[in-house]
């Protein structure tokens, strides 16, 4: 009996509470000027083909694509704009209620965030994004905000709820450049963004009332602007499959992000180095097959190995490819599970739907949440 009580005992004490678990939602999806759910699809695993919006982020020197057809126009893109949601189950219905005029600490959206105190996590992130892209060059305005909250029992005064309010906005600019032969393709694009944050953590008696939430949320803000830089390269092989290499550096140096207030600290996002290898082999007419495997974080010798490495499959239909493509099924896989979704693109409008795995475990932490994914884009240039 003993031997029993002693067992159970050792068990309680070494099985964590998920809430006890610090979490991090700044991830590299995260980071992305806007929401990708094709992106999402593969696992982020598209630097060797990426294009459209997800060139600017994953691999600039594709930005205005591959090109092989000389009647291709110029003007591609023109989107008006390009619209993105992600969010755990349910958790949407924040984003109802902030659209709808209510603001973060009132008692509506308050009753969405609440469940995080029984260790749900609820997250909605929606991004806006009129862009073109002209030939080669890229260029527009994103708006990109995230709420999200979840229960914190690292504090032996008792458990809190903590509580994340993000909203990022500004003008970016990507460009690329192609060698004669088409085969190596080099691009580089930034954006100046500007982001405001709300941070903060509540205890019983300070989420009792919409005065005691916002005084705590007024406490929490902050705002930083920065400039982050991608550099991208591609070369492209001639022959059967098609492979292809891919290098990228996310925020080039180290992005810089200076506090409004003096006062608070530089908030430097680490660089970060991604490798990739893909082959894109045509099935008869049907359409291409596109297989690639990265290595990603490559500088960042904290991030375990198992968390470098991913991969991704997907096929397109027809003679396009990537988010381009009249129909596309994808599936990528990273330490933190297997991804999944589909595309289709009917000219002026594109739908894209995704559901991600990720990891938001803080440090060596393992956290998976799953996030449903989409995208709307209403595409008026003409093809």
């Amino acid at each position: 009996m003993r031997k029993l009580t002693g067992l159970i005992l050792a068990l309680s004490l070494s099985s964590t509470p998920l809430w006890a678990v610090p979490l991090d939602f700044g991830t590299s999806f995260d980071n992305a000027p806007w929401i990708g759910a094709r992106a999402a699809a593969l696992g982020q695993a598209l630097s060797p083909n990426a294009n459209g919006l997800d060139a600017f982020y994953y691999n600039p020197a594709l930005i205005g694509g591959l090109r092989e057809k000389s009647d291709k126009p110029y003007l591609t893109h023109l989107f008006v704009p390009y619209i993105g949601n992600a969010s755990e189950d349910g958790s949407n219905k924040i984003l109802t209620q902030q659209l709808g005029g209510e603001k973060l600490q009132s008692d509506e959206v308050w009753s969405q965030l609440s469940p995080a105190w029984n260790g749900d996590r609820p997250y909605t992130a929606l991004s806006l994004t009129p862009v073109f892209i002209f030939n080669r060059l890229m260029a527009g305005y994103t708006y990109k905000s995230r709420t999200n909250a979840y229960r914190d029992d690292e504090d032996p005064a008792g458990s809190k709820l903590h509580v994340e309010s993000r909203m990022m906005s500004g003008p970016f600019l990507g460009f690329s450049a192609v060698a004669p032969k088409q085969d190596f393709y080099l691009g580089v694009s930034a954006a100046y963004l500007k982001t405001s944050t709300m941070d903060a953590d509540f205890d019983q008696a300070a989420w009792a009332s919409e005065a005691t939430r916002k005084a705590v949320f007024d406490t929490g803000k902050m705002s930083y602007e920065g400039m982050p830089i991608n550099i991208g390269t591609h070369y492209r092989f001639q022959n059967l499959l098609r492979p292809s290499i891919s290098a990228v550096i996310n925020d080039m140096g180290g992005t810089r992000y200076s506090p409004s207030d003096k006062s608070k600290d530089t908030q430097i996002q680490e660089e970060r180095l991604t490798l990739g290898l893909g082959i894109s082999p045509q099935i008869k007419s049907a359409g291409t097959l596109h297989v690639t495997v990265e290595a990603t974080n490559l500088a960042q010798h904290a991030v375990p190995s198992r968390d470098k490495i991913r991969a991704s499959t997907e096929f397109t239909f027809g003679d396009r490819y990537g988010a381009d493509s009249g129909g596309s099924l994808r599936l990528g896989y990273t330490s933190a599970g297997v991804s999944y979704g589909a595309g289709v693109n009917m000219g002026i409008l594109a739908i894209q739907m995704a559901s991600f795995a990720e990891d938001i475990g803080a440090k060596t932490d393992r956290v998976i949440q799953r996030k449903s994914v989409i995208n709307i884009g209403i595409n008026i240039a003409d093809y």
